[in-house]
């Protein structure tokens, strides 16, 4: 119930990672970001990864539906690899610093309980990415999950209309209560957003986003608010099984890191 592909699980992600080749690397695909005079002194730089906070409102509209929205607030940006990754900090970057980026999101679908697991099928849902002239966005949560999110007002950098996704909410303990993965395809920047994702060119036109569950209770005719952390990417549709692997193992480590983080 987010932004990304199907990943599934970070277990399935590995053992797709074993049957590719051993000299095989998982690297996302790269872009270039030029701030330009929302960054101050910051110079364009390369990165593959952006990771923030989401806080979302669900309601369960009947024993098996839902809708969602959802507000994502962009943290940092990264180039992952394996052999020398970069977390760019907001001074590296100016995001936070200088400038804001967030996502609204409003999404519907389907969902099954058994026992403490409960399974999410999102169908449908759109998504808009936005940048700030300042590096704090603020917001306010919608009544219920039909409705936006009240942020503030931003440039709009990109957005799509066709957002879908799966995700297992499964809370037995500790602060891992499962995991989500969702893609928007069809993804189109604005002459706003060219000026800002300088390159490739055409952009990429799929965002693919992984995250993690807080726990949900579903309620019929409950508006139930969750929050966690995501991490989005960006492809072309028909990702490599490569790109799969890496967003699996992306939600792995943030699962473990936000464990170590609450320990």
């Amino acid at each position: 119930m987010k932004f990304k592909m199907l990943l599934s699980t970070a277990a399935a992600a590995i053992a797709l990672a074993t049957a590719l080749p051993a000299s095989a690397t998982p690297v996302f695909p790269t872009y270039t970001v030029n701030p330009g005079a929302q960054s101050g002194s910051v110079s364009p730089f390369t990165a593959n990864d952006l990771g923030g906070q989401y806080n979302e409102v669900i309601t369960f509209t009947s024993a098996t539906t839902f809708d969602v929205s959802l507000v994502f607030v962009g943290g940092q940006f990264s180039l992952d690899d394996t052999t020398s990754p970069v977390t760019y900090s907001g001074g590296q970057s100016g995001l936070g610093n200088n400038y804001g980026l967030y996502a609204t999101f409003l999404g519907a679908g389907t969902y099954s309980t058994s026992g403490s697991s409960t399974t999410f099928s999102l169908t449908s849902g759109s998504i808009n990415l936005y940048l700030t002239p300042t590096g704090t966005v603020s917001y306010t949560p919608p009544a219920n999950g039909l409705t936006l999110y009240t942020v503030t007002p931003g440039t709009l950098l990109g957005s799509s209309n066709t957002v879908t996704g799966n995700g297992t909410s499964t809370c037995t303990g500790g602060n891992n209560c499962g995991s989500f993965g969702q893609t928007a395809t069809g993804f189109l920047l604005t002459s706003a957003g060219s000026a800002f994702f300088v390159s490739p060119v055409p952009f990429y036109s799929m965002a693919l986003t992984s995250g993690q569950f807080e726990g949900i209770q579903p309620v019929v005719g409950a508006n139930v608010t969750s929050f966690g952390t995501a991490n989005t990417v960006f492809n072309v549709p028909e990702p490599s099984p490569l790109a799969l692997v890496g967003l699996g193992l992306l939600a792995l480590g943030f699962s473990r890191r936000r464990s170590s983080n609450k320990a």
